[in-house]
């Protein structure tokens, strides 16, 4: 009876699994201008006055504490760095008026991702926010924790179906004249449309006399430049007698930022007792697993997706 080949293919393929998994920050392109204040306050506009005592209500000013402008308000750091600046708002006592706008150009028929951080600068009575661009409300309405100093992040998907352009803006609802005090940062626009996803595998050298090994490289590349993607993959191995295709490794690519490439490498031994003779086909399936917003479960998505193969060619002795 011919002895399969699982023991070298479970070898080589949970070995990569333990070190396929790569980490990187948010690396999601930005149409927003200034998202982080880091060049201060230009690049957007505000129906609040600009003063740096942030009294009275409806007013703000970009700067590294809250606490040194207003003696009320908690010592909070920016989200970006922790002692960078940020917009930081004493809330107003009418509904609906913009906090922070900005217009950014888009792609019609387009997929956009709209996202910023706030944290309470005062206890007491949390601002209510509200997204809308081009003067229609999307999203449901956002809160933050009542804890100061407590950076979370809100988002809406919106499309933009035959829009140029997008007038971005966020609007406070709480009108209590007490608290309603907060901080925004890293506001952004972001294109989620699917990436290029481009997948290698190799295999070298791709024959030899058993036994011998083969160094076996995944890579991936993801060419669109304006989003992160978190991609996953898995291996079938068909047997050159014919025999089952075994789905054996499966694996999280984390993160591959616009323009970049992750690649991984590892040895596979090919031995000489119970190796079939021939052709050994390796199928490499990647696809798109980022997580929601984009895209859901069940994997793989009907997103983007690619495939590579290597044949390893073994000759008896």
């Amino acid at each position: 009876m011919k002895l399969r080949i699982l023991s070298f293919q479970m070898a080589a393929l949970l070995a990569v699994a333990a070190v396929a998994m790569l980490t990187g920050p948010f690396a999601s392109a930005n149409l927003v201008v200034n998202g982080d204040f880091s060049s201060g306050n230009t690049g957007f506009t505000s129906e609040y006055t600009y003063t740096s005592s942030l009294l009275p209500a409806g007013v703000y000013y970009v700067g590294t504490n809250p606490q040194a402008h207003n003696g009320n308000f908690s010592p909070c750091g920016d989200h970006t760095t922790g002692n960078g600046l940020m917009m930081i708002v004493n809330g107003d006592t009418v509904p609906d008026v913009g906090v922070w706008s900005q217009t950014v150009a888009v792609t019609p028929g387009t997929d956009y991702f709209f996202s910023t951080w706030i944290a309470s600068v005062h206890p007491t009575s949390p601002a209510v926010l509200q997204f809308s661009i081009n003067g229609e409300a999307i999203g449901p309405v956002f809160t933050p924790p009542s804890q100061t100093c407590q950076w979370v992040q809100f988002t809406a998907n919106w499309n933009s179906g035959s829009n140029t352009s997008a007038h971005l803006s966020i609007v406070n609802q709480n009108t209590a004249s007490t608290g309603n005090d907060f901080a925004l940062d890293d506001i952004s626009l972001s294109d989620i449309s699917p990436p290029t996803l481009t997948a290698s595998l190799t295999c070298q050298p791709s024959a030899g006399t058993v036994p011998f090994a083969t160094t076996m490289t995944v890579a991936l590349t993801n060419s669109n430049l304006e989003s992160f993607r978190r991609f996953s993959g898995k291996i079938d191995v068909s047997l050159p007698d014919g025999g089952p295709v075994y789905p054996n490794w499966r694996a999280g690519f984390t993160n591959v930022q616009p323009g970049d490439s992750f690649a991984t490498s590892w040895q596979t031994n090919i031995p000489a007792v119970g190796t079939v003779i021939g052709d050994i086909r390796f199928l490499l399936t990647a696809y798109d697993v980022t997580p929601s917003p984009y895209n859901q479960p069940p994997y793989p998505p009907a997103g983007d997706s690619d495939t590579s193969e290597c044949i390893v060619t073994a000759a008896a002795p």
